[in-house]
């Protein structure tokens, strides 16, 4: 099965880099839990469908796609949608994993039993795709939990209305001594922002979680 990458609201790579982030991580788990020694590459069995066309916006190209993804060995024209393949560097490893479907949750305000719910995903079987709406204070964000000080007023928006969608790897929750609680993420975009690329989001923040089954 394939991951459609268009299914996620943000543009440019970060959707892409995200997704792979997230699963490469998931599938290390899943062979640890069964014992087997696992790659440091995503299985040759994973494909991802990406909406090339919609990636084009953000001026990316064949090249940039190959760098954020790392092992991308087939691309396709830049246009409709387009499998991107990951080899299996070392020869043999895991390649039984693979991707059996994913489930979405759309977050709408403040919800502790969907929190609690997503703690023991991220715990039990690894990083989930968070997207969120961006705002002008997101990559100074070092200093504060994304959402935290977020106001309607902070959004990024288009000359159409709409609002402008990042995604990224939720690898991680935690909390701080106030009580407030968080999710760690690995941002896409280089040790520029955040602390080394690592930041900290407010689960009333997101907008949808992805949430894939590897098998």
């Amino acid at each position: 099965m394939s991951f459609d990458c268009a299914l996620i609201g943000a543009e440019g790579t970060c959707a892409i880099q995200a997704v792979a982030d997230a699963l490469e991580a998931r599938f290390k788990i899943a062979d640890m839990r069964d014992g087997r020694t696992f790659s440091h590459a995503l299985p040759d069995s994973v494909q991802f469908a990406c909406d090339m066309s919609a990636l084009g916006i953000l001026g990316a190209h064949g090249a940039d796609i190959q760098m954020v993804l790392r092992a991308v060995i087939y691309i396709g024209i830049p246009v409709g949608l387009v499998d991107l393949r990951f080899p299996n560097v070392d020869q043999g490893l895991a390649r039984h994993r693979k991707i059996t479907g994913y489930r979405t949750m759309v977050v709408q305000g403040e919800h502790e039993a969907n929190e609690r719910l997503l703690h023991n995903e991220i715990k039990m079987n690894g990083p989930v795709i968070g997207e969120f709406v961006l705002a002008t204070d997101f990559r100074s964000s070092n200093g504060h939990i994304y959402g935290s000080i977020n106001n309607p007023n902070m959004r990024i928006i288009r000359d159409d209305g709409t609002f402008v969608y990042h995604a990224v790897a939720i690898t991680g929750y935690g909390q701080r001594p106030d009580g407030q609680t968080f999710f760690e993420f690995q941002n896409n975009w280089g040790i520029e922002a955040h602390i080394g690329g690592i930041g900290t989001i407010l689960y009333k923040a997101l907008t949808r979680v992805f949430i894939p089954i590897v098998n």
